[in-house]
């Protein structure tokens, strides 16, 4: 397995990660965090289930999606901004490799992103299976989900690098508090610009007098979006790898 990591991702990034997968699964805290917010994800089944007429099985679905988003940003808030923290002071050891700030956080992306991505594309495939939707709506919901927690990760990755903390081994210190404060503010503000700017969007592209120019007004809201996730994955993470890069040893 850990060949396989290598020849995808390369040598020093594989190993952090085939690491990192290990650590994740010896860690019961930490699974607990990433698997209760799964509870959450048996409601709208449950209240389906109690009223299987169609028109509330048809409601039931966005409710669904809903809890996915939930479920979804719950778990890349958790496992991203803990991500540096689970070195704790082994941290230092790997800033003894000869690789830079960057290497690392890119491992670090790359295992929150890919245990979230999986988890939200298995949660979005099961909804589309049991309420019956189509093809294409489960698809759009797929690439929704694997956009989304690239840039949710790229925010709680970079920012908790930015204000890391590595003194405590103890699990429930691994974040420090403005990480936590700015990491909310940050991905909430992200989805939030990203809900005003799909419904924007589609108003626009909506109304009579700008039907004729509705491809180019979907085209610059999918822009648009697609742009403010590139930067929210990248400026947090530039700016992680260069406190990194700088930080002092804390005795």
């Amino acid at each position: 397995s850990a060949r396989g990591w290598r020849r995808i991702f390369g040598a020093p990034v594989a190993a952090i990660l085939v690491k990192d997968f290990k650590y994740l699964r010896r860690d019961n805290v930490l699974l607990s965090q990433l698997t209760m917010p799964l509870i959450l994800f048996l409601v709208p089944f449950l209240l389906s289930f109690q009223d299987s007429s169609v028109p509330f099985h048809d409601e039931m679905y966005p409710f669904a999606v809903l809890m996915t988003g939930v479920i979804l940003f719950m778990q890349t808030s958790i496992l991203s901004l803990s991500s540096i923290g689970l070195e704790g002071r082994s941290f230092w050891l790997l800033r003894t490799a000869p690789r830079s700030g960057l290497t690392l956080l890119w491992a670090k992306f790359l295992l929150s992103a890919l245990v979230s991505i999986a988890s939200g594309l298995i949660l979005s495939l099961f909804s589309a299976l049991v309420f019956r939707v189509g093809w294409a709506v489960a698809f759009w919901q797929a690439v929704l989900v694997i956009i989304v927690s690239g840039a949710l990760c790229g925010l709680g990755v970079g920012i908790s690098a930015a204000f890391p903390r590595f003194v405590y081994e103890n699990p429930a210190h691994r974040v420090s508090a403005w990480a936590l404060i700015l990491g909310f503010f940050a991905t909430t503000g992200y989805l939030t610009v990203s809900g005003l700017l799909f419904g924007l969007t589609w108003y626009l592209g909506s109304q009579p007098e700008w039907r004729a120019q509705s491809f180019l007004i979907y085209g610059l809201g999918v822009g648009l979006f697609l742009a403010l996730t590139v930067v929210s994955i990248v400026f947090p993470m530039a700016l992680g790898a260069r406190r990194l890069e700088t930080y002092q040893w804390e005795h």
